[in-house]
């Protein structure tokens, strides 16, 4: 039987909008690297990713990648749930990384390199009137009874909507605004 075929990847990886490096995968031995992007490397100004990551021309190892890469990634028990939904197996970090890396907590994103980045955050925010919102949460708008949503199946259907799924609660991105002189 021949030896299993080894899964590469590649996935850009943005600090607050701004290409910051390539994050690289080979299924054979699990191996993660990351390698600032040369542009960013030699911008003294340039913040790194982490105090583990300083900004430097070398890449980093499998260690140092995969410690800072899979604590931007929902908790185990998260994990667990969502893995059977994508197909993947709850320790695949580069997987999860792949498929909801867009809209990881924080200000780093990871993109495969044939998508385009997505820009400025406020310019992607899509503003609701109450029944839209309710519309898309499947809730009945009089009932105002947004703390009750159990469950948004995974994939989205829509293709340029992201969830966020990192952290310990299961939670929606929403946000409430009150304008002046309305209820």
């Amino acid at each position: 039987m021949p030896p299993p075929a080894i899964r590469t990847g590649r996935l850009d990886v943005y600090l607050l909008g701004r290409l910051a490096g390539r994050l690289d995968y080979a299924s054979r031995g699990n191996e993660m690297s990351f390698a600032y992007d040369p542009a960013y490397a030699s911008d003294p100004s340039a913040p790194p990713l982490s105090f583990s990551l300083p900004v430097r021309a070398e890449p980093y190892g499998t260690e140092r990648t995969t410690g800072f890469f899979a604590n931007l990634l929902p908790p185990d028990v998260v994990r667990r749930k969502l893995g059977p939904i994508l197909h993947l197996s709850r320790h695949n970090v580069f997987g999860f990384l792949e498929a909801l890396g867009a809209d990881c907590a924080g200000a780093v994103s990871l993109r495969r390199p044939d998508e385009p980045a997505l820009g400025d955050p406020e310019e992607r925010l899509l503003e609701l009137d109450e029944a839209e919102a309710a519309a898309i949460l499947g809730q009945d708008p009089e009932t105002k009874a947004f703390g009750a949503i159990r469950s948004i199946p995974l994939p989205v259907a829509e293709p340029d909507v992201l969830l966020e799924a990192v952290g310990d609660l299961v939670k929606t991105a929403a946000s409430w605004r009150e304008r002046l002189g309305q209820s």
